[in-house]
Formats: C-alpha cells, structure tokens, sequence
C-alpha cells in the first residue's frame, strides 16, 4: 500500500483555537498525525513523498482571489503571528499562521499524489492530509479547513471518468457537498 506523506503539514501550528469566547489548546494538531504515522512505522509500513503539482488544481474549486488571500496572510505573518476571524474565515476554529498556506498547499499535493496512483492503477493509498479539507468551500476556510484536498483529487480524477467520496469523518463535509452540488461527475455521500 502506498501512503503518502509530507511533514511539511507541521508548518500549520496555531496554539489556540476559540470556542465560546474561551481560548482553548488547538484540536487538529500535528500530533494527531504523528501518532498515525508511527504506527504504520511500527508496522513496517514506508512512506511516499508527495509531488508538486501547480497551483491550477486548487483554483479548479476555489475562488482565486481566496487562495491569494490565503497566501498573502499566511506569508505576511511573523512568526508566532496569528490571524483569527477575517475576510474569507466562517469560524474560530480555522487561524491563519505564517505556515498555513504551505500546509495547506502540501496537503493538496499529498491528496493528488494518491489520486494520480490511483489513476495509473495503484488499488490502494492512504493520502495523511493535514489540514483536512472538508469544511472548505469555494472561497471560505472553516472547521480547520483551508483547500478541500479530497474534492479537488475527485475533480483532478473526473476527467478520467465518474468519481465517488466517500466521507466518514465525524461531521458533515458541508464544503465537499457544495462544490459538487450542481455536478453528475463526482458523487458525495458522507456518513456523518
């Protein structure tokens, strides 16, 4: 089985996240990751770098101007710098920190790296995306979101055919859904 991974997920490490007007420690943390990660190690399991792929694949479901956004916050942060609620940010749950954008441009790359494996016949992959992405919309972050890694691989696969996700997180991928709402090429179902 090819697992592809990246530490690169660790540059995105707020302290804190805020939950009814209390700063409270950051849930999706890199540790969550980490613990994953040396368990396969454990069990003998080796891992796959992700490629680079252009950023032609993001802006394929998100809205230009919300990548730059990104982008240009992200890496206008000093470091221990973070920016909370603002243009293009649903929650208190989803800061922005000088790694963010490089996070979360990794974490696309890891999710097409495994869907190009499928796509040239690979059965399967385990893509460790961190940030995750489900939450992500079309131009706003939210539930520790930024790029919707998982819909933009089923976008970058439905030109090779029709494509189903499969979500069985905990809550609804409420991005997920709305980016392919209108659409007969990718299905969605999730199991929340």
């Amino acid at each position: 089985m090819n697992i592809i991974y990246t530490e690169n997920h660790k540059r995105h490490n707020p302290p804190f996240e805020i939950y009814d007007g209390v700063k409270e420690r950051y849930a999706e943390k890199a540790e969550r990751l980490d613990v994953i990660v040396s368990e396969l190690q454990r069990k003998g399991y080796g891992f796959t770098k992700p490629r680079r792929f252009p950023i032609k694949h993001i802006a394929s479901l998100h809205q230009q101007e919300y990548i730059s956004f990104i982008q240009r916050r992200s890496e206008g942060l000093k470091e221990n710098e973070v920016l909370y609620p603002s243009y293009h940010i649903m929650d208190t749950y989803t800061p922005i920190t000088p790694g963010t954008f490089s996070a979360a441009q990794s974490s696309v790359d890891v999710a097409l790296t495994g869907a190009t494996l499928v796509h040239k016949g690979e059965r399967v992959v385990y893509s460790l995306c961190r940030p995750p992405g489900h939450h992500a919309e079309q131009k706003e972050m939210s539930g520790y979101c930024y790029f919707n890694n998982a819909a933009i691989a089923a976008d970058y696969l439905s030109a090779f055919g029709k494509v189903a996700i499969l979500d069985v997180d905990f809550h609804h991928g409420n991005g997920t859904q709305n980016l392919f709402y209108e659409r007969d090429d990718v299905y969605y179902v999730s199991l929340d």
